[in-house]
């Protein structure tokens, strides 16, 4: 098999996060870490691992930096492979089992656009006790947690005052003695005040309204975590 050097690729110096070698026309193998090739370096790439379990050609995003007859490409393009996430990846965007499953059962998707698609239709093909299972994973607005995902979801009841933050753990007790669940929002970009307004203006819902209600924060909360994902964040 042909190593490819950083002279011979015309890439040196620039960011690699991914790269894709061709002989023949077909994919051989993959280069599945970050690097910055030094000026003049001669030293191998990272080592190579099968497009099959290469993190960065699951999400599509590689460069080829060989021709179809082994050389080195003069303008190394950005090349699709279909994407496709294991199931704790999955689990990570959403605690339902049911939309894991069949998030599973639609792979390979042939982009991005079409990955969140499917997020989307499969959440609202789910029910009731699907969309509860996947409220449960989250910790209540306002308290400390030890999931690093939520906790930077909710960066914005940090340094809240402690009033404000007693009326949040008011809130949420009244919400679900009233609902039966936690108190979901899409905390992205919110204040502690904008949440809080939020809850106290969610309580005058009815629990079939509620339910709908609940369940766009977490479509939208679980596209964000896939979005994440497609990006490489």
């Amino acid at each position: 098999m042909k190593t490819l050097h950083p002279a011979e690729s015309g890439l040196v110096g620039r960011p690699i996060l991914a790269a894709a070698v061709f002989l023949g026309g077909s994919v051989s193998k993959a280069i599945c870490s970050k690097s910055r090739l030094k000026d003049g370096c001669r030293q191998d790439w990272p080592p190579y691992k099968s497009a099959i379990d290469c993190k960065a050609v699951r999400k599509g995003v590689f460069t080829q930096t060989l021709s179809g007859n082994g050389r080195p490409c003069s303008q190394p393009r950005l090349l699709k492979m279909p994407i496709s996430m294991t199931e704790s990846e999955l689990l990570k965007c959403c605690l339902s089992r049911a939309w894991v499953r069949l998030m599973r059962d639609r792979q390979p998707f042939s982009n991005a656009a079409q990955m969140l698609k499917a997020a989307d239709n499969v959440w609202w093909e789910l029910g009731a006790a699907d969309w509860l299972e996947a409220f449960s994973s989250h910790p209540r607005i306002g308290e400390k947690s030890e999931d690093r995902t939520a906790a930077k979801e909710q960066s914005g009841v940090a340094g809240a005052p402690a009033e404000m933050l007693e009326r949040l753990a008011a809130g949420n007790r009244q919400y679900e003695e009233k609902f039966g669940y936690i108190y979901i929002v899409c905390a992205n970009g919110k204040t502690a005040g904008e949440m809080l307004d939020i809850l106290e203006s969610r309580l005058g819902n009815d629990p079939d309204t509620e339910m709908r209600v609940a369940a766009e924060q977490q479509r939208q909360i679980s596209r964000l975590r896939l979005e994440s994902f497609l990006g490489g964040q």
